[in-house]
């Protein structure tokens, strides 16, 4: 049995897919409560993404949700979130394929700026809060695994977890070249030594 209190829309159009929510979905026009949508509209960033949503407000950077865009896994999103618990992520190599070793990194590290800014999209006490971080169209040129488009928004995300490879790999090249510069200055010590 289907109840409709009057705020409900279930929609289906060509060109513009099916929505089941309180408004029409856009990011001009985010909207509170929960809604599931499907897009089959060509012409926008949504194409053939599906989603779910809810959030407390009417702000597209206030939710909870779980999308799917094609060509990518699915994916949970949360905006304005506060965990106390630390993240883990599985990482066994039993889940894992197609594994190669991340190389020339520090060239693509010394192309991303480490950034200080305050957020367009930030709320309430924390409009002027200034944060740290990097900026995901910078991050894309270098390590393009590393951003993916939130498929309910639209926006660029960074996975920050990733660096951590990217970091492990640097670190020792740099050491390598480190260890290339100490074994030149130790023949040259020795040179000196020899002309005594």
């Amino acid at each position: 049995r289907l109840e409709v209190d009057g705020n409900i829309k279930l929609l289906y159009a060509s060109g513009k897919g099916l929505l089941i929510g309180n408004e029409t979905f856009s990011d001009a026009n985010p909207i509170a409560g929960p809604w599931l949508f499907c897009d089959d509209n060509s012409g926008t960033a949504f194409q053939g993404s599906c989603g779910f949503r809810i959030g407390p407000s009417a702000d597209v950077n206030d939710f909870f949700s779980f999308g799917y865009a094609p060509g990518q896994s699915a994916k949970i999103y949360a905006r304005s979130i506060t965990t106390t618990n630390p993240a883990e992520t599985r990482s066994d190599v039993r889940l894992k394929k197609d594994i190669a070793t991340i190389n020339d990194v520090l060239r693509g590290l010394m192309s991303i700026r480490g950034a200080s800014y305050t957020r367009t999209d930030a709320k309430g006490s924390e409009i002027d809060r200034r944060e740290l971080g990097v900026i995901a169209q910078e991050v894309e040129t270098a390590f393009p695994d590393l951003v993916h488009i939130d498929p309910v928004s639209g926006y660029k995300t960074v996975n920050y977890d990733g660096f951590v490879g990217v970091f492990i790999e640097a670190i020792k090249e740099q050491q390598a070249e480190i260890d290339d510069l100490q074994k030149q200055i130790d023949e040259l010590k020795a040179q000196v030594e020899g002309l005594k």
